[in-house]
């Protein structure tokens, strides 16, 4: 067989960058591992709601966190009940996931036959955010990992519908849902660019198939009606108003990790990718290039109803979302582009192109994002390890806000008793239901007021984590009524920023001294759990001038 050696050397050349990016990328994924430190609030409820006593008590408490229920049955077994596993074990696990997700990758390109796996490799292993809270102890990563494979296992389908491909992609189709409530969305697209390729081929056996795996797949998620609707009796608390600007400036967050220039890049290519793959969709193709067609009409519609799904899905939830949001699209899209760029021209020089970009990206952005991922992602522990020395058993710990409370119920193992704004008497879990029960309450933080009233005229300390509100002089802390709805709505931030003000106020009427001290901790900490530590101490009965 006479091959020309000029298309053998893109092909190795393409090969050669793409092991390579996946060297560096596992590398990076090392990196987190080693770095991320101790679990923080999110990945610790998670934990926490895997290793409850009993199934039925999992079952019970899902709507404490954001997920169906498959990732707590595997992430169970691994941290044993009672929980014996370290944070290093649970780092190790993530980054297990984080490298598999770009073996799933590779996997893709082999059932897509197109070659290696370089825009996505490029795209997904060197994001920080994605390696961040797809390795972290959440289901986002296993998620991302699951629908990987059920977009590969469908396509088989699409290919030759044998009883064992619909097996397999039924299979990984339903555990994929059963990760994320939001994979059903793109597997909802994954079926209709399948559906799409049958129906082009006039084979509707296929479209049957792949319609029916979508079918089964959604059919699965009955159950958690239950869940959803007690999560929509108090989840006004993280509902705001959403554009689709709003989410465009999130998703920018996201896509602009470690550079701003990789927003630029991915937006040039989805936008080339649409219009590039909608022209040579409407052109006539028969022969060897009816092969490429299919690939290319299963990518571009699954890209584009994936996409616009996703965003509309976000519209509909009207969360305040952060980028781990993001990640399983990320990849998806990453994917697509992958499938759309190798099957709209083959040849030496395409691959090339190729090539030159993830090599160009790569080299750009493996840099910043090796400094970017030797951030951790809370100090709370180095906190609870100050605390342990520092307070008193007759001291009072005082937490604002509550759910910061989840993480440092792990790690503080000393004699102060602790307090919560508000108070919440369950920190195992996000507990959002007893806050609504506190925001319907008069005087939530009454109990709280009185603790820190009779530690500082006992003279003890009070120890803050977090931040208060102070008050502006001559002016009263604010009051908020039971269920207050507000101009943009019922929302926790009205509560949250009340009850800060309100405790701020008592420590300015009546503290002697108010420290800030310092965490010992040089290395960098995420923004999301970054939090200071002061000292309030001394009591005068009339109101006098705060020592700060």
């Amino acid at each position: 067989m006479n091959i020309p050696w000029r298309e053998i050397s893109s092909g190795r050349m393409a090969r050669m960058v793409a092991v390579i990016s996946t060297l560096l990328a596992s590398g990076l994924h090392v990196v987190f591992g080693m770095q991320a430190g101790a679990l923080w609030r999110d990945e610790v409820n998670s934990l926490n709601l895997a290793t409850v006593r009993t199934l039925s008590e999992m079952w019970m408490n899902l709507d404490y966190d954001s997920f169906p229920a498959l990732f707590f049955l595997i992430l169970r077994p691994f941290a044993r009940v009672p929980v014996t596993v370290s944070d290093a074990q649970l780092r190790g696990l993530g980054v297990v996931i984080g490298i598999l997700i770009l073996g799933a990758l590779w996997l893709n390109a082999r059932a897509f036959r197109t070659g290696v796996p370089l825009i996505s490799i490029a795209f997904v292993g060197f994001n920080p955010m994605v390696i961040r809270y797809g390795d972290s102890v959440r289901a986002y990563g296993l998620g991302t990992l699951l629908l990987l494979l059920a977009l590969a296992a469908i396509w088989k389908v699409v290919e030759s519908p044998t009883p064992r491909r619909v097996g397999l992609a039924a299979l990984a189709a339903l555990l994929s849902v059963q990760c994320l409530y939001h994979n059903a969305i793109l597997l909802f697209a994954i079926c209709l660019g399948a559906a799409a390729v049958g129906l082009r081929r006039r084979h509707l056996k296929s479209v049957f198939f792949v319609l029916a795996i979508g079918a089964v797949a959604g059919i699965s998620l009955l159950p958690y009606l239950p869940v959803i609707r007690r999560v929509g009796a108090w989840n006004f608390q993280f509902k705001t108003p959403i554009s689709f600007a709003f989410l465009w400036g999130k998703l920018w967050e996201t896509l602009a990790s470690p550079i701003g220039a990789a927003v630029w890049a991915w937006v040039f290519l989805f936008v080339f990718a649409m219009v590039a793959g909608l022209w040579v969709l409407c052109r006539r193709s028969d022969g060897q290039g009816a092969e490429h067609q299919d690939r290319l009409l299963f990518a571009w519609v699954t890209l584009i109803v994936g996409a616009s799904g996703y965003a509309g899905f976000l519209r509909v939830l009207s969360y305040a979302t952060q980028p781990w949001y993001y990640v399983v699209i990320l990849v998806f899209a990453a994917m697509c582009l992958d499938v759309i760029f190798a099957s709209l021209r083959t040849g030496r020089f395409p691959v090339l192109l190729r090539s030159a970009f993830a090599l160009l990206f790569v080299g750009v952005t493996f840099s910043p994002a090796w400094r970017e991922l030797q951030t951790r992602q809370t100090n709370v522990d180095v906190i609870a390890a100050q605390l342990q020395s520092l307070a008193g058993p007759d001291d009072l710990i005082l937490i604002n806000t509550w759910n910061y409370g989840i993480p440092f119920r792990r790690y503080y193992h000393g004699a102060a008793s602790t307090a919560t704004i508000p108070p919440i008497e369950d920190l195992r879990f996000h507990r959002c239901d007893l806050v609504k029960r506190q925001m319907m309450s008069p005087d939530p933080i009454a109990p709280v007021l009185q603790k820190m009233t009779e530690t500082l005229q006992s003279g003890h300390t009070i120890w803050l984590i977090g931040i208060l509100k102070f008050v502006p002089p001559g002016e009263e802390p604010q009051v908020i009524a039971p269920g207050y709805d507000g101009p943009k709505g019922w929302i926790g931030g009205n509560f949250y920023a009340t009850w800060a003000q309100q405790a701020g106020f008592l420590v300015q009427q009546h503290a002697l001294h108010f420290e800030r001290l310092r965490v010992p901790l040089a290395q960098p900490v995420i923004r999301y759990e970054n939090l200071p530590l002061s000292v309030i101490s001394g009591w005068r009965e009339a109101p006098d001038t705060l020592k700060q």
